[in-house]
C-alpha cells in the first residue's frame, strides 16, 4: 500500500526563514558604475541647463537694454526736431509781427501824406 503524503500549503512554506540573496559582485559593481555615470550626466546636464538659462537671461537683458537705448535715441531725435520746429515757427511769427508793424507804419505814413 502506498503511503499518501498529505502536505498542506502551510507545511511547505518557509515563512520566517531568512534566505541569503546571492549577488554577482561584478554585476553589482557595474550597476553602481552605471548609476554613478547616469547621476554625473544628470548633474552635468543640470549645470549646462543652468548656464543656458543664465545666458538666456543675459541675452534678454542685453536686448532690453538695446531696445531702451533705441527708444531713447528716437525720443531724443523727436525732441530735437520739436525744438528746431519751435524756433522756426517763432521766427515766422516774429517776421509777421515785424511785417505787420511795417505795414501799419506805411499805412500811417500814407494817410499823413494824403
Amino acid at each position: 500500500m502506498k503511503q499518501e503524503s498529505k502536505h498542506t500549503e502551510d507545511d511547505n512554506s518557509t515563512e520566517g526563514t531568512s534566505q541569503k540573496i546571492r549577488t554577482n559582485r561584478k554585476h553589482t559593481k557595474s550597476s553602481q558604475c552605471e548609476a554613478l555615470t547616469w547621476l554625473a550626466a544628470q548633474i552635468v546636464a543640470s549645470q549646462i541647463s543652468e548656464e543656458q538659462e543664465e545666458t538666456w537671461k543675459k541675452q534678454a537683458l542685453l536686448l532690453r537694454d538695446q531696445t531702451v537705448a533705441h527708444k531713447l535715441e528716437m525720443l531724443s531725435g523727436m525732441l530735437q526736431r520739436t525744438v528746431e520746429e519751435k524756433k522756426r515757427l517763432l521766427k515766422v511769427v516774429r517776421k509777421r509781427e515785424v511785417d505787420e508793424n511795417d505795414s501799419d507804419d506805411i499805412e500811417e505814413l500814407l494817410r499823413l501824406t494824403i
